[in-house]
């Protein structure tokens, strides 16, 4: 037997913390019962400077995304949050309400009842009311309209 005859099989890469990451911006977009193309697309920007996701294609994403709905819709959406946080750090969490928030202010908007929801995300992931206000107040500068 050559020492290179056996192939190892290949394996699909393990998604799970990127699935995690992705969770409370889904929440987020699903909040009011649909999912905004500008969301949509916030999202995708996102993603698209983001070291977690370099290694996936656009397929591998799209399909994380309809996991997670599928997840929210069997779990409910604290236990798709809580699941989320459990395979996250701590640093990984608040990476995870940075995304969820730029998906809140995708139409360069952010009501009271958007920031409640981001709040109780925050609180379902174990991040602290202050870490929540400095990245609040981080994505609220990042994410001004042109006519700010």
């Amino acid at each position: 037997m050559a020492l290179f005859g056996k192939k190892r099989p290949v394996q699909a890469p393990d998604m799970s913390v990127a699935k995690a990451v992705l969770t409370p911006a889904v929440a987020t977009m699903l909040a009011d019962g649909k999912a905004d193309q500008s969301e949509l697309y916030q999202l995708e920007n996102v993603v698209s400077f983001s070291p977690i996701f370099f290694q996936y294609k656009n397929d591998q994403i799209k399909s994380m995304i309809t996991e997670i709905i599928d997840m929210f819709n069997t779990r409910g959406g604290i236990g798709a949050l809580e699941d989320a946080a459990k395979a996250l750090s701590p640093s990984l969490r608040e990476t995870a309400l940075c995304f969820a928030m730029r998906i809140a202010v995708a139409d360069g908007y952010l009501d009271e009842n958007e920031k409640n929801a981001l709040a109780a995300t925050a609180a379902t992931m174990n991040i602290s009311p202050e870490v929540f206000n400095k990245v609040f107040e981080v994505v609220a500068m990042m994410q001004r309209p042109a006519a700010a």
